[in-house]
């Protein structure tokens, strides 16, 4: 449930869970998040152009571009043990091969 009290899972994991090295509003937050997937987004235009014609790849394509940008927008102002467990969580909620394997986290 996402309300004005209750922010959804993800951002109640890390109210509760994660300790961020500097505050951040959830508007912040999604903001950075957007801006992130937008840049990406302009970067890889090409290689979702030639995607297009496979909805099912192209879909694929672009969860890992807003999981790339949430981790990093949302994993950016955590400390390295908790940026593992942001992954962990992340992973365990996204689609089977949608978030890279990572050196450090993976092995």
């Amino acid at each position: 449930v996402n309300t004005p009290t209750e922010f959804g899972h993800l951002f109640d994991f890390m109210t509760r869970y994660l300790d961020e090295v500097m505050a951040t509003s959830r508007v912040g937050r999604i903001t950075s998040c957007f801006t992130l997937v937008g840049s990406v987004l302009e970067r890889v235009h090409g290689s979702l152009a030639s995607a297009s014609a496979d909805p099912d790849k192209l879909r694929a394509q672009i969860e890992r571009v807003f999981l790339f940008s949430l981790a990093w927008s949302l994993g950016g102002t955590l400390e390295p043990e908790d940026r593992a467990k942001l992954d962990t969580y992340l992973r365990k909620r996204a689609p089977d091969g949608a978030m890279p394997s990572l050196p450090g986290l993976d092995d």
